[in-house]
């Protein structure tokens, strides 16, 4: 397991594009529990054909052409 700390302002669409990812997140886990809320993580990351580290580095460089917050 790794870590990664980064401290920027986040691009408009990342904060957009988390917040959505939560809001579905938090309902999975209310609904049906916390497993499956982490295997919704887990299939959204293959879906993308994507790490969770690559996917949230890739939002922050959208901050680049689209803005920060």
């Amino acid at each position: 397991m790794g870590y990664y700390s980064v401290r920027r302002r986040p691009s408009k669409e990342g904060v957009e594009t988390l917040s959505n990812l939560y809001n579905k997140l938090l309902e999975i886990e209310k609904t049906q529990g916390m497993d499956k809320g982490v295997q919704f993580v887990l299939d959204f990351l293959t879906k993308n054909n994507t790490t969770w580290d690559e996917f949230i580095i890739n939002l922050q460089n959208k901050g680049k052409t689209g803005g920060y917050r």
